[in-house]
């Protein structure tokens, strides 16, 4: 079992009390704080996977274990400022692979497409073979930071040839693979886009966790066609889930025209992150972000960032 570093809340009874005295007009801190019921407290997942997105580029190992300990210090942090809300739990994804892995050990059935290359690595014992993998990335409203559709990653082949490249493979019945997901959205694009079911059916999809109650829509169309559904986290204890590359805004969404699209304009609707802590987050995202840099101004590796290569 992965190992799990928690911060810690304050006591139940103060929590009460300290919603009182918000504003009534707050309504989604109040939902947050109402639905730690029974002792049981709410989530936010921080996947750790700028310094493993690095070294599996090439960065020094040595440099890469700075940025980690950057990443520890972030999600560290980041508990403290929301710990009225949530626990903040940090996880490495090579954690999140094995949780995975043996999920799709215990069930699966036919061959698995990974939509996220991070999740098994081939460092990743007993993880299973992958047939093959999609490259893709999701494309946001700029206005809004809403996702509105999907696009291949920077230098991969169109979405269509990369479902043909599937069907060439004989893969017509396959099972979908991704880290996580937030609200659903580019797995629900996946699915259509693949023609499921007339071209490529899918029959299940496995996500490592999930941000339940924004997800449910998806959740709901992917149980409407037919596909399974596993989340190898428990999913009635996560509240959120984020990603280090995302909270440092390394990695970004693509508007409809090729733009970026970052993450701190939407840091509420991309995070959760509630209005009232959203700038204390941000100047620890970008106190973070700027020491990530330097360390890697410091070491000649700042074309990873430059370049893209994140």
């Amino acid at each position: 079992m992965a190992k799990l570093v928690e911060i810690n809340l304050a006591n139940s009874g103060g929590r009460r009390r300290r919603v009182r005295k918000r504003k009534k007009d707050d309504k989604q801190v109040e939902r947050l704080f109402q639905r730690k019921k029974g002792g049981i407290s709410q989530k936010l997942i921080v996947t750790m996977d700028l310094a493993p997105t690095l070294y599996r580029k090439g960065l020094s190992p040595s440099v890469c274990s700075s940025i980690k300990r950057l990443e520890m210090e972030c999600a560290r942090r980041l508990g403290h400022i929301l710990r009225e809300v949530c626990k903040t739990v940090p996880y490495l994804p090579k954690e999140l692979g094995r949780t995975l892995a043996l999920s799709t050990r215990m069930n699966t059935e036919f061959p698995v497409v990974s939509m996220d290359p991070r999740v098994f690595d081939s460092h990743i014992k007993g993880a299973g073979e992958i047939a093959a993998y999609l490259e893709i990335r999701r494309i946001a409203d700029p206005l809004t930071g809403e996702i509105i559709g999907i696009a291949p990653r920077e230098g991969a082949a169109p979405i269509k040839e990369q479902r043909e490249m599937l069907v060439k493979k004989g893969l017509r019945e396959i099972e979908l693979v991704d880290i996580g997901t937030f609200t659903g959205r580019t797995m629900k694009d996946v699915v259509r886009e693949l023609g499921h079911p007339n071209v490529i059916r899918v029959e299940q999809v496995y996500f490592a966790i999930a941000a339940m109650e924004k997800s449910v829509e998806t959740r709901e169309f992917l149980k409407s066609m037919g596909i399974k559904i596993h989340i190898a986290l428990p999913a009635a204890h996560t509240w959120d889930w984020v990603s280090t590359t995302h909270a440092l805004n390394f990695r970004g969404l693509v508007g409809p025209n090729g733009q970026d699209v970052s993450y701190w304009d939407f840091l509420e609707e991309r995070i959760s992150i509630p209005k009232e802590y959203k700038s204390e987050a941000l100047d620890l995202f970008r106190e973070i972000r700027s020491n990530v840099m330097y360390k890697l101004r410091e070491n000649d590796a700042e074309d990873y960032v430059l370049k893209g290569l994140i």
